[in-house]
């Protein structure tokens, strides 16, 4: 049986424990105030990407193929680092 996980368990993670630190979980919410909460969060993320892709579209058609190339290799390089970074910190126990 596949499962399709469709949540980034770091993302949510990251969240409770804002929302904990900011003392949400002991405040009483009620069920409105809950939903309007998960609601605010999931409509900012929703506008962020779509600013964030429209200027990124907008700006890729005015760049020229080499400059896209070089932006794709260094973005790819520090992907590639940043993953290689948080395995050694896994693995040192960090």
């Amino acid at each position: 049986m596949k499962e399709i996980l469709f949540t980034n368990p770091v993302t949510i993670l990251s969240f409770m424990a804002i929302f904990s630190g900011l003392g949400l979980a002991t405040t009483g919410a009620t069920t409105v105030n809950s939903f309007s909460l998960v609601l605010g969060v999931f409509l900012g993320s929703a506008l962020w990407w779509l600013l964030l892709s429209s200027l990124a579209g907008a700006v890729e058609h005015r760049m020229k193929k080499r400059s896209l190339h070089v932006i794709h290799r260094v973005s790819g390089l520090m992907l590639l680092g940043f993953g290689v970074w948080s395995l050694g910190n896994w693995l040192m126990g960090v």
